[in-house]
């Protein structure tokens, strides 16, 4: 029994080392990313500092899953987006019927003045 628990202290040992090396690995990979942005785009950089994101955690995203074969999706919807979406398309379908209503206005001869003589 005492041989059973070292060895699982031992396995225990283990997995903490190689989750930890894990971390480490995934810090090294979003320090570069940083050093990236800040060289390659300082603008965004500067907002990345003042929401105080410098070591770029919200590019890294992940799911711990049994083993075994999954499928995994990770979405990311903003709102807005779909806002944006509605109003620009909103706007396009004012502008081609402003131009669709000229035209007719003009092949048709009711969008001129005639000078009374």
């Amino acid at each position: 029994a005492f041989i059973d628990q070292t060895q699982e202290k031992k396995e225990k040992a283990q997995a903490r080392e190689k989750e930890k090396n894990a971390r480490s690995g995934v810090r090294d990979v979003l320090r570069d990313l940083g050093v990236v942005l800040r060289r390659c785009d300082p603008p965004l950089w500067k907002h990345v500092r003042l929401l105080n994101a410098q070591e770029c955690m919200f590019a890294f995203r992940a799911v711990v899953v049994p083993q075994g074969n999954h499928e995994v999706e990770m979405a990311f919807d903003v709102p807005a987006v779909g806002t944006a979406r509605t109003v620009a398309s909103a706007g396009s379908v004012l502008i081609l019927l402003a131009l669709l209503g000229s035209l007719w206005a003009a092949l048709t001869g009711r969008g001129t003045v005639e000078e009374e003589a």
